[in-house]
């Protein structure tokens, strides 16, 4: 997380024990944003001709005058009624979302405030006059891996017909906006550093310096998210802890669960895990990392 000069979120009436609730915040339908400089036509042929190069083997379906479907022969789902799907992925050509402060904007501002790597992100959302949706479809049921590694690919497509044109990557399910070059060199070797963003949130009302950061992005994919509620942590040091945890998981799976301890940063230290309700929107489960003292704001006061 680099320094920003536009501050941190403030999150008012954090609830020092939060009540587990049945909701996991799992994405049935995962959807990537692409905001563009100019609206631009899908072109069917040039994508599947860039996910071959990236995936395989790869299925054209039904192709629309702003849209293009694919299928994956090689990506199969196994249902519980005995059908075996293959994954799917549609590129769609869509209206520009509107500028900050427009209606039906609000995601998209808060993606602006929680991008803490791209000084930039404000100005490149405010020159979108077109956008592309790339979304999966009967792909939920793929293990976490494979369905990222299947809409990086599709993302990838789409950035290499738009080129110049795409202004900006707005990875959704993670509250955040990507720089297109930068996704391009980088997500490869970091699935994880694009799908996945760390938020900091300061907390009103209560202990000086209470902080909430978390990870956003691993539930859409059906690994619980991380939350650290804490005081007196180096903000950076702490979102490195988290893109270390959420690293681990993408590789290994859902390894880390209720009760189990995580090594903390002193060597030989260890900090408790607890699935709790997340302390801060979208509503889902999350794995809550506890320091220990004097770092631990569980029942803190003002």
């Amino acid at each position: 997380m680099s320094d920003d000069a536009k501050g941190a979120p403030v999150f008012h009436a954090v609830s020092p024990e939060p009540r587990v609730e049945p909701e996991s915040g799992f994405a049935p339908v995962y959807m990537i944003e692409i905001l563009l400089a100019a609206p631009v036509k899908v072109d069917a042929p040039r994508l599947l001709s860039a996910l071959r190069a990236r995936l395989g083997a790869v299925d054209p379906l039904d192709e629309g005058g702003t849209s293009a479907h694919f299928a994956f022969p090689e990506l199969v789902v196994d249902y519980a009624d005995g059908q075996r799907l293959p994954a799917q992925l549609v590129v769609t050509d869509v209206d520009a979302p509107g500028v900050l402060g427009a209606p039906g904007a609000q995601a998209l501002a808060d993606s602006v405030q929680q991008t803490w790597d791209w000084d930039d992100a404000r100005a490149a959302v405010e020159r979108a006059r077109g956008a592309w949706l790339v979304t999966d479809f009967l792909a939920a049921g793929l293990p976490p891996r494979e369905r990222l590694r299947l809409v990086i690919a599709g993302v990838g497509a789409a950035l290499e017909q738009l080129g110049q044109g795409a202004l900006a990557v707005h990875w959704k399910p993670a509250q955040r906006l990507l720089e297109p070059a930068s996704f391009v060199a980088r997500a490869a070797e970091d699935p994880v550093g694009r799908a996945v963003n760390v938020r900091l949130f300061d907390i009103s009302d209560r202990a000086p310096g209470e902080t909430v950061m978390d990870t956003l992005g691993l539930a859409a994919l059906g690994i619980p998210d991380f939350q650290i509620h804490f005081l007196g942590l180096d903000p950076g040091r702490v979102a490195g802890f988290l893109y270390a945890l959420a690293r681990h998981v993408h590789q290994r799976g859902a390894v880390i669960g209720d009760g189990d301890t995580v090594p903390g940063p002193k060597p030989g230290e260890k900090w408790k895990v607890r699935l709790e309700q997340a302390l801060i929107e979208p509503r889902r489960v999350v794995l809550d990392v506890e320091p220990n003292a004097p770092h631990s704001a569980r029942g803190a006061q003002a």
